[in-house]
């Protein structure tokens, strides 16, 4: 495949509010609900989640689509001309097109942690390996942690888990331009370990207790108590969109445009910026779900 048939693109995403996005199951223990999870026992945002919503922003920006565009019948003799269907695909019964915009899970890239010297965000060395591209010089083990800020000193409580701290090798990160990442995040970023990572992410997730109204009495109704999961507001999450062009599949509303590929990324980030606002995942009515994206590359290096 040629430099000029495909896109790849990585986006840093701050949360907002705490986020919810369950696992489709309802399970007894520490809670009710629970939120979906890696194969490391992380919470993530999975694809899905995050092209619907995607999807539906961009369709009610869209005058002549609204909101009736939602991948099935809707647009009727108009699908060919639908950049809804054309960027996030359809199917109607009788034919279906994948689409040109494929959306990748959101993984944890930077996790809140209450600690004695106050709000540090936890990564580790393969999660900003995979967010960056490239590799991250740097030697962390299950009792040392590590600090880009200088004066962090000796040690460092992550929960229930006391650290040695080095804060010799912190300077790989001051090369790297995190472009709107807050500043009260990017000094505060502590390198675990994989272990450490799970452990304290696990043990450090919101769980909230809610229960059903009764609309008749307006009380609690009886026997309807649930907990659920969230992760955490100021998680900073990292996902990528492959953008194929749509020269590749013949697509009419942007066949004769020299600048097509660049019309479908623009368009869908319009959407993505709508997250802050409307959000993404499960218990919307309960204040959760706000994101924003905060900073986008391009993984092939701007090649087009």
């Amino acid at each position: 495949m040629s430099s000029r048939s495909f896109k790849e693109k990585t986006y840093l995403m701050k949360a907002i509010d705490p986020i919810h996005v369950g696992s489709g199951g309802y399970r007894l223990g520490r809670v009710d609900n629970t939120v979906i999870r890696d194969y490391d026992d992380v919470p993530k945002i999975p694809g899905t989640s995050i092209e619907g919503a995607t999807r539906a922003y961009v369709a009610m920006q869209r005058e002549e689509v609204g909101r009736n565009c939602a991948g099935k019948s809707n647009c009727g003799e108009r699908r060919k001309d639908c950049p809804v269907c054309a960027i996030f695909g359809f199917s109607d019964g009788t034919k279906s097109r994948k689409g040109i915009a494929n959306f990748y899970d959101a993984r944890i890239l930077l996790f809140p942690i209450k600690t004695m010297k106050g709000v540090v965000w936890i990564t580790t060395k393969s999660r900003m390996e995979e967010y960056l591209g490239k590799p991250v010089e740097i030697n962390v083990t299950d009792e040392k942690v590590v600090s880009i800020n200088k004066e962090f000193k000796e040690k460092l409580n992550l929960g229930w888990i006391l650290a040695e701290l080095d804060n010799t090798q912190g300077s790989i990160l001051e090369t790297i331009d995190f472009v709107d990442l807050p500043d009260f995040i990017f000094k505060n970023i502590i390198f675990v370990t994989e272990k450490v990572f799970t452990l304290v992410v696990n043990d450090n997730l919101e769980v909230r207790t809610s229960v059903s109204i009764d609309p008749k009495t307006g009380a609690a109704s009886s026997s309807a108590l649930f907990t659920y999961e969230a992760i955490p507001r100021m998680t900073v999450f990292w996902f990528d969109v492959v953008y194929s062009h749509p020269k590749n599949y013949g697509i009419e509303v942007w066949k004769n445009e020299e600048t097509s590929l660049k019309s479908v990324i623009d368009l869908t980030e319009k959407g993505m910026n709508l997250y802050a606002s409307l959000g993404l995942g499960g218990m919307s009515t309960r204040g959760f779900g706000r994101t924003k994206v905060i900073n986008n590359f391009d993984k092939n290096d701007g090649k087009v």
